[in-house]
């Protein structure tokens, strides 16, 4: 089961906690040949959203129960059909707007075969759990089909497996995914925000050759940028960074941060400040970590301008910001090992 032919790309992501410049380190890997990219703006939220992958290993490996893992597998074949499709009207009209059939030709097709290779048996049966987590509504209009006889049962699905299967099946349904990235030569796949940064490493599993940069920032910083941030759809960007003041602000900083114990060479934690102040010493830092000490860097300055992004520095320090010099000065008073002094 566990000898296959491994690809020859490398997934590489790049992930941060909201407002702390991952974007720059993002756009600096675009002006390298060789890599591969959607726009930045395309989240593969694939692993880490509910009912993903990383949801699919905790039932059907972790903590198995043939509650948790039949659920699992609708939760997942429920995900895919709504974040799948391409940029049709039909896929405007009753899918989520992300379009992964389009950003991955096939996506939708391979990933119920992946669904089918965790799959044991799968049959009809009287099975409620389907109907927890459905509105009132839901649940009121299949009680009464049931007792008129025009309600069919609910499908179970028997699945559980070995870490080391669930690993080998998991990475050749990415390999499949990939394929054709891999036949145009791509020697890595950029990724934004696959992995979370809190337990990147589990993602990084998921993959046979898997890269993880996470990105932070001064925290000053990330509060200034997201107090200022404005809005999208009549709704404010910054509010699920900043929550409902400073004192809430300091609380998320530091649980988002904490049990970071992920010392691994596929793990590499860096802050925007030091791309952008020392951006010679940190490129081959990257370099180094990549592997990409050959690749040719064609594009230099395309995408990522360290003089722009030092604007976005010591935000704190500027006239603008006065406003919000008593919650810096407590930002600064409650993190103090996470600010950087320029």
């Amino acid at each position: 089961m566990s000898q296959y032919a491994k690809p020859s790309f490398c997934v590489v992501d790049i992930s941060g906690y909201s407002f702390t410049g991952k974007s720059a380190f993002f756009d600096l890997l675009c002006e390298f040949d060789g890599f591969f990219h959607h726009s930045k703006e395309f989240e593969f939220d694939l692993l880490r959203v509910r009912g993903g992958i990383l949801d699919l290993k905790f039932a059907l490996v972790d903590s198995w129960s043939p509650i948790r893992s039949s659920e699992a597998i609708m939760a997942f074949y429920h995900l895919i059909t709504t974040i799948g499709g391409n940029k049709s009207t039909y896929s405007r009209l009753f899918r989520s707007g992300a379009h992964y059939d389009h950003y991955f030709p096939g996506f939708t097709e391979i990933s119920l075969k992946f669904i089918d290779s965790l799959v044991c048996a799968k049959w009809n049966c009287e099975w409620p759990y389907p109907l927890y987590g459905k509105s009132k509504w839901h649940i009121c209009f299949t009680k009464a089909m049931q007792k008129i006889g025009c309600m069919r049962e609910n499908q179970f699905f028997l699945s559980r497996m070995t870490a080391e299967e669930f690993y080998v099946r998991t990475r050749l349904y990415f390999n499949e995914l990939f394929r054709g990235l891999e036949k145009k030569s791509y020697s890595k796949i950029l990724l934004s925000n696959a992995f979370e940064p809190f337990a990147p490493l589990q993602s990084v599993a998921l993959f046979d050759h898997a890269k993880s940069i996470i990105v932070d920032r001064d925290p000053r910083d990330i509060y200034l940028s997201a107090l200022m941030a404005g809005r999208i759809a009549g709704s404010k960007v910054g509010q699920a960074v900043t929550g409902g003041g400073v004192q809430t602000f300091i609380d998320r900083f530091r649980i988002y941060r904490s049990k970071m114990d992920d010392q691994n060479p596929n793990i590499y934690r860096t802050n925007f400040e030091s791309l952008v102040l020392n951006y010679d010493e940190e490129l081959l830092r990257i370099r180094h970590f990549l592997g990409t000490e050959n690749l040719t860097h064609s594009q230099k300055g395309a995408y990522f301008s360290p003089n722009e992004s030092a604007k976005n520095i010591g935000q704190w320090k500027m006239h603008k910001c006065k406003n919000y010099f008593s919650d810096v000065e407590l930002i600064k008073s409650e993190l103090l090992e996470f600010c950087i002094e320029i």
